[in-house]
């Protein structure tokens, strides 16, 4: 609520408080000026004095308390209106995040603690009520996420984590993935692994490999699945591409090092970061005295 609307409230309900009925002149009361019935809610103009404060209520509550124009309000059917205008501002705010997704109960109840005025016991009616209506269910939120994560590939271990980040129970989560098929996962897995494998490699087949199991394991395989995925890919190292990755990777560790470090300390340097790389100690050794007679004779 802005400070002009609270500074509003205030003033209606301090030019009313204390003041009996017998000792108020009825002329003095807020008056309804105006009623607007308007996307599903009444607009309701209030006027005391000059000063005048606009209450939007649901439809629904406005034909039960039966408000009509030039109304005169005591205190206490301002303080009625005000929380009849907190709930419904409370109501829609929920209406318009579930029409624009799926919410779990923990992300209303956030949504809802960030409204001004509005009491527990309202918020609790809320939820309950589109709860009721079956707007608000984790259990058929968590069942549909699922089946559209795994649709899109993601592995049980991100799709939980999703889920929890939405404030759902773990328990409610486990109880929906229990239903997850092994071996579907796996082949899950394997499509994905498709997907990532495109042209030559351009590192070392093992690090290539690493690079491919950590990606499924960002996608919420768990390390199991990722390597037996890998597995049944069934890639093969390409010898040539190897050496060839070799020689890059030897040339750029020899610009790199070259220019700080010479001999053994040099060798010692190219040999680590070829490891680092994925290459295997002998391969690297072995090419390294290829090549290291002509680094010499430089």
């Amino acid at each position: 609520m802005s400070d002009k609307r609270k500074n509003s409230l205030d003033a209606l309900t301090a030019g009313l408080s204390g003041v009996s009925a017998k000792q108020a002149d009825i002329s003095d009361r807020p008056v309804i000026k105006d009623i607007v019935l308007r996307n599903n809610m009444a607009v309701i103009t209030v006027m005391d004095e000059e000063m005048e404060t606009v209450f939007r209520l649901l439809i629904d509550l406005y034909t039960q308390h039966g408000y009509y124009k030039d109304q005169e309000l005591s205190l206490e059917q301002i303080k009625e209106l005000t929380s009849l205008h907190a709930y419904s501002h409370g109501y829609s705010t929920v209406l318009r995040k579930l029409t624009t997704r799926d919410c779990s109960e923990s992300e209303i109840r956030e949504a809802l603690d960030k409204q001004y005025n509005l009491t527990d016991r309202q918020k609790e009616q809320i939820i309950d009520e589109f709860k009721h209506n079956g707007f608000i269910n984790d259990e058929e939120l968590v069942r549909n996420y699922i089946e559209i994560a795994q649709d899109n590939l993601y592995g049980i271990n991100r799709i939980r984590a999703n889920l929890m980040k939405k404030g759902i129970e773990r328990d409610v989560i486990d109880l929906q993935l229990e239903y997850t098929d092994a071996e579907e996962e796996i082949n899950r897995a394997v499509t994905r692994l498709e997907t990532l494998i495109r042209g030559p490699e351009r590192k070392s087949h093992a690090e290539f490999i690493r690079s491919l199991q950590t990606k499924l394991i960002t996608a919420g395989f768990s390390p199991s699945i990722a390597r037996e995925a890998v597995e049944r890919e069934g890639l093969q190292k390409d010898e040539e591409q190897e050496k060839a990755n070799l020689e890059r990777e030897y040339e750029n560790a020899y610009r790199k090092y070259s220019r700080k470090y010479d001999g053994k300390e040099l060798k010692e340097k190219i040999l680590a970061a070829l490891q680092r790389k994925g290459f295997g100690y002998g391969t690297v050794r072995e090419y390294m005295n290829e090549r290291g007679q002509q680094h010499e004779d430089k």
